[in-house]
């Protein structure tokens, strides 16, 4: 069934959606205008965990939380324990991610949050203005297996952190911390962007936060997506119209993933090799070998760089084959990689007579456009790949810089987006083939 929506704009306009039952079913959360493109993100990366250490699982939590915020913003600040203070307690507004994993409850009508500072006489006494003066208490005490501990609640954060969010995110674990948006309200009141949390009991040892943020920060998911696909239900963010937070900026500009796509291995997916060192080993002992490599090094730049080896099992072989004189080919390359979109062996085969290859004239070119495949790039720059093109090709052109130093930019299995289209690698071990005639590209040259 298709079914057409008609919208009228402030100019005047009519813009007409046409919405079919495959999309209706692909896109269960209802339509989405794609109008603004922009994505929202923290205007700093200063990650803060705390974790006042009332369970051991949400300990755990804690630290898989902080690998997945290293890995965005290669560091934070990690307070558990009773280093989770009062006083560190007014300083939040200096971080775009604050996660606190912690007990919760609501204490007349306001979201409360606990710390693992015990409710003493001498705290109190310390603290007597913050308990007991302002209408709406800035501290109040909650029970924790009968004992008393010191309670952070929404007038808190509205009345002691002295700055502004800086579009955060904040990311409370604990029971009720999202039932009646109290508390969300006071973090938005001071700048932050969204506030996530439980609206009703949680667990410890339950995982979503984890899955949260595996979302917003490997699957690069806005926080609406992010929730969305979370199986626990109870888990919410508010305000509702500012799930479209990011917690970082597009790694690709359109024209790099427009690269990746049109000469990429995997159409909408990166595939290219993980993160390291890839040993060649060259069969034919070809002297300028390593000069091949550098070049293609210098153009990747990036976490992968290929390495010289004597391993004869290395990934990435160059070998010599008969076989392509009866075919009069110059080179071929067979390649393989996997459903983790990862390569895991690409061969290089070159003909050993060279005949009709241009000989020593050409082969620096010829083991130079060879080689691309094994750095990611799929195709060539042209309609085919005729002789008097590659036999000329003695540097690596802007476009495979391009594309290459963009393709190791993201990883192996990196959604590009729009379509989700795979391209057909069934039969992922290729060959492509080339045509044969002269050339100019002197191996002198390159010395």
């Amino acid at each position: 069934m298709e079914l057409l929506i008609w919208f009228e704009c402030e100019n005047g306009y009519l813009v007409g959606i046409l919405s079919t039952e495959e999309d209706e079913k692909a896109n269960e959360k209802g339509i989405e205008l794609p109008f603004d493109q922009s994505k929202v993100v923290p205007s700093t990366e200063k990650a803060l965990i705390l974790n006042p250490g009332f369970n051991i699982f949400g300990t755990l939590n804690a630290q898989k939380i902080k690998g997945k915020l290293n890995s965005l913003y290669g560091g934070y600040v990690y307070k558990s324990g009773l280093n989770v203070s009062i006083e560190l307690m007014k300083e939040l507004y200096q971080y775009s991610v604050v996660y606190i994993i912690t007990h919760g409850g609501i204490f007349k009508g306001n979201e409360s949050i606990c710390l693992s500072i015990e409710a003493t006489n001498d705290i109190k006494d310390q603290y007597d203005y913050y308990f007991t003066k302002p209408e709406n208490k800035y501290l109040t005490i909650g029970f924790v297996d009968g004992k008393p501990y010191v309670c952070i609640t929404p007038s808190f954060i509205r009345e002691c952190n002295s700055g502004t969010f800086p579009d955060s995110l904040i990311c409370i674990s604990a029971c009720h911390s999202l039932e009646n948006e109290t508390m969300a309200k006071a973090f938005e009141g001071k700048g932050a962007y969204v506030y996530c949390g439980f609206n009703s009991t949680s667990r410890f040892s339950d995982n979503t936060t984890v899955e949260f943020f595996e979302n917003l920060i490997s699957e690069e998911m806005n926080v609406e997506d992010a929730i969305y696909n979370l199986s626990n239900s109870n888990f919410k963010y508010y305000p509702e119209n500012h799930g479209d937070l990011y917690l970082k900026e597009e790694i690709l500009t359109p024209e790099e993933i427009e690269l990746i796509r049109k000469w990429g291995f995997g159409g909408d997916y990166v595939v290219r090799w993980p993160d390291g060192y890839v040993d060649v080993y060259d069969a034919t002992n070809y002297s300028l070998m390593q000069d091949v490599i550098n070049e293609w090094n210098d153009a990747i730049d990036g976490p992968v760089e290929f390495y010289l080896s004597s391993n004869p099992n290395s990934p990435v072989k160059v070998i010599f084959d008969s076989s392509l004189e009866l075919e009069n080919l110059c080179f071929t390359q067979n390649w393989i990689w996997g459903l983790d979109y990862a390569f895991s062996e690409v061969i290089i085969k070159i003909n050993p007579s060279g005949s009709g290859c241009g000989g020593s004239n050409t082969k620096y070119c010829l083991y130079l456009v060879a080689f691309r495949r094994a750095a990611g790039f799929a195709g060539w720059t042209t309609k085919g790949i005729p002789f008097e093109e590659w036999s000329n090709f003695n540097t690596i052109n802007d476009t495979m810089k391009k594309m290459v130093k963009a393709l190791y930019k993201v990883p192996p299995g990196y959604y590009l987006g729009d379509t989700k289209q795979r391209k057909d690698h069934s039969d992922n071990v290729m060959k492509n083939i080339f045509t044969s005639g002269g050339g100019n590209c002197l191996d002198e040259g390159k010395k």
